[in-house]
């Protein structure tokens, strides 16, 4: 699924926006909000099945 993104940026806010120097995301929910690291198990979780994976060469 594409979906555009518009950045808003506040420099007075404590949350954070998409890189915009990176062409795809993975975006999860665990229905946390404003809670900076909420993702980390996720994405420690992702990488490791990731680098688990067999490459056919």
């Amino acid at each position: 699924v594409v979906r555009p993104y518009q950045t808003m940026s506040n420099p007075m806010s404590k949350l954070t926006v998409l890189n915009s120097m990176h062409s795809h995301f993975i975006l999860a929910d665990n229905g946390t909000t404003g809670k900076y690291g909420a993702e980390v198990k996720l994405r420690r979780q992702l990488e490791k099945h990731i680098s688990l994976q067999k490459i056919n060469t």
